[in-house]
């Protein structure tokens, strides 16, 4: 019965592709030498948006399973990055993701730093362009010139975007996580 369980959900979440969205991310990038570290992004309020009116959410769930959590949907998005660690869970009465993983190289995690200067990211350089700055631990140059900046010394840089401004109608996808954690937890 849990072998059967296991497969519908393997089968069902490799069919469907849908439109998934999120609220916000946050992303925590530690530095070791000043090169290399280890970063952080946190995907908040992982939702479902309608297509055309229906409710596909069932669908998006599974595509944030088969391509995010068990694809490599995050590893196209950051290249070169290894040791990776993934994970869905519920805050706040919403799906998030989160994905830990250690970086080789500043432009792994989409950073510049010109010879001795100053650690810098322009804020739309992630993976959806849509992307606009909330907070950060450092200095953000304002609308005109969307670039953060860190005093050279910095060693934690922080970063916090908002990718949908209103989540009012979306589809929280919390019941289809606990369905699927259920069925995870049933089969070990």
């Amino acid at each position: 019965m849990c072998a059967r369980i296991k497969s519908f959900w393997i089968v069902v979440l490799l069919i469907f592709v849908g439109c998934l969205g999120v609220e916000k991310k946050e992303y925590t990038i530690k530095l070791k030498d000043g090169q290399s570290g280890t970063a952080t992004v946190k995907y908040i309020n992982i939702f479902s948006n309608d297509d055309d009116g229906k409710d596909v959410s069932f669908k998006d769930f599974g595509e944030l399973v088969s391509d995010y959590v068990q694809g490599d949907k995050i590893e196209r998005d950051y290249p070169g990055i290894h040791d990776i660690k993934k994970r869905l869970f519920i805050e706040n009465n919403t799906v998030c993701g989160e994905i830990t993983f250690a970086f080789d190289s500043l432009s792994q995690v989409r950073l510049y730093r010109f010879e001795d200067g100053p650690f810098m990211y322009y804020v739309n350089s992630g993976s959806s362009p849509s992307e606009k700055f909330d907070a950060t631990n450092g200095k953000f140059g304002g609308d005109i010139m969307p670039v953060i900046f860190w005093h050279k010394n910095v060693k934690e840089l922080q970063i916090r975007t908002r990718v949908t401004e209103d989540v009012s109608g979306r589809r929280n996808l919390v019941n289809w996580f606990k369905m699927w954690q259920s069925n995870r937890d049933a089969v070990k």
